[in-house]
């Protein structure tokens, strides 16, 4: 198992995904294709965050559209990020993110094996789409830098009409 990938557990109620460096667009794709293919039978999602020191914009893009695809049961998110209170601060904080979500100190426990997400190779038009969509979710939240991610979607939307002609 590659030391850097995304990790999925099983729990008693949904899934943890373990981020053990890094999460960039390359992880995000393939954390996107994981969570859409159990969305649905999901009670929850936790992310596990205590081993990461980085997040790009792609990534917490893809985190915003599972906080709000998932919402809530009975009043609880079913997305949870697993971090210290500092850890939150460093990744969320610079994109103004940390109030969207619900921190736990630790992540629920697990079952079974952990399962690889190996990630995703940039290219293609699917990839490129996915990339457009998680900063289309950054643009959409109020704060300094809606309007830099509303014109990077916009550039990557019309790049994207180019080049499906």
């Amino acid at each position: 198992m590659s030391q850097n990938a995304l990790r999925v557990s099983r729990t008693d109620s949904g899934y943890v995904v373990h981020i053990p460096c890094r999460g960039t667009m390359r992880e995000s794709h393939a954390m996107h294709a994981f969570a859409d293919s159990v969305v649905r039978e999901i009670c929850s999602l936790t992310i596990n965050l205590q081993d990461c020191n980085y997040l790009d914009s792609t990534f917490l893009g893809c985190l915003v559209a599972f906080q709000r695809r998932l919402g809530c049961v009975d009043g609880e998110p079913r997305l949870k990020l697993a971090a210290s209170p500092a850890k939150v601060k460093q990744l969320l904080d610079p994109l103004k993110l940390s109030q969207l979500f619900q921190r736990v100190d630790d992540a629920p426990p697990t079952m079974g094996h952990e399962v690889e997400l190996p990630a995703s190779t940039p290219g293609g038009c699917d990839f490129a789409q996915h990339v457009m969509e998680c900063h289309r979710q950054l643009a959409s939240i109020e704060g300094p830098n809606q309007a830099m991610f509303a014109k990077i979607t916009e550039k990557m939307a019309a790049e994207l009409e180019q080049k499906n002609g």
